[in-house]
């Protein structure tokens, strides 16, 4: 209980098991109608990293806005009131080139970026280091550390083994042996939409593609089957966009082009099947 403006005892928070009580009582009292919604903060970041276009980092923003200043409204955005909405607009947004997947279209970054890769590697190292450690046991641990997970690498890239996907058409299996299985799941998400699609093209050598369904136009070039659109740009694997132009022009049915001897290059050790 805390006392109100008349001196008055007033509930603020039952809890059941009394380790609950300390955290709880000291965010009703110091936060109040003050307090961050920090998951709803989290999910506007995570809005605006992966915005694929500037009109979804906006509306990242534009919910930051109204999470941390209150402001809803259409129109261009005024300036920050709140700390926190400062701070990010000064040092965040300034710089989004540097961190904003939409921004970063003309880098192969393959997906990754550098949050997720040190994130993971901090967690990795946490499992191992220890604050009381000396300095030469640290890099001693490291070492150890590179050395396990090189061998694992390598022996994971020699494995021989059996990979199953559901549903897969004929096209789909040549392509599976090209590539990792992640680069699969993108490459076999790209076929579903290229399944699904329409588009209206114009051009023999320059292809452009418009979709009948966004109205976006991409450009395809035959020569190299290359596309102007994000996914190819970064991922640098087929898009569906390359696909139904080689559908349309019934080039290889390979979605990467490769075939006869070509294919032939590429070692195959895994067994595909399809699975019912």
């Amino acid at each position: 209980m805390i006392d109100d403006v008349f001196g008055h005892g007033q509930y603020v928070q039952h809890a059941p098991i009394e380790n609950m009580s300390h955290a709880s009582m000291s965010k009703a009292v110091y936060e109040g109608r003050n307090a961050v919604n920090v998951n709803g903060v989290e999910d506007a970041v995570d809005l605006m990293v992966k915005a694929q276009d500037d009109k979804e980092y906006d509306r990242g923003l534009r919910y930051m806005y109204y999470l941390l200043d209150g402001f809803g409204e259409k129109g261009e955005l005024p300036e920050p009131k709140h700390p926190l909405l400062v701070y990010f607009m000064r040092n965040w947004d300034a710089c989004k080139d540097m961190w904003a997947v939409y921004e970063r279209g003309h880098v192969a970054h393959l997906g990754s970026h550098t949050n997720n890769r040190l994130e993971s590697a901090w967690g990795d190292l946490k499992q191992i280091l220890r604050p009381e450690m000396e300095l030469d046991e640290c890099v001693e641990t490291l070492i150890l550390l590179q050395s396990t997970g090189e061998l694992e690498y390598t022996s994971q890239f020699h494995v021989v083994g059996s990979r199953h996907y559901r549903g897969a058409d004929d096209v789909l299996l040549r392509s599976a042996s090209l590539v990792s299985p992640h680069a699969f799941n993108l490459v076999q998400w790209e076929y579903e939409l290229f399944k699904g699609g329409g588009y209206r093209t114009k051009g023999d050598i320059i292809i452009q593609l418009t979709s009948q369904t966004t109205e976006k136009e991409y450009v395809v070039n035959v020569a190299t089957y290359t596309c102007s659109c994000f996914f190819m740009r970064t991922m640098l694997l087929p898009c569906h966009h390359t696909i139904f132009v080689r559908s349309k022009l019934k080039k290889n049915t390979n979605i990467f082009g490769l075939g006869g001897s070509d294919a032939a290059r590429y070692p195959v050790k895994r067994n595909l099947q399809t699975e019912v």
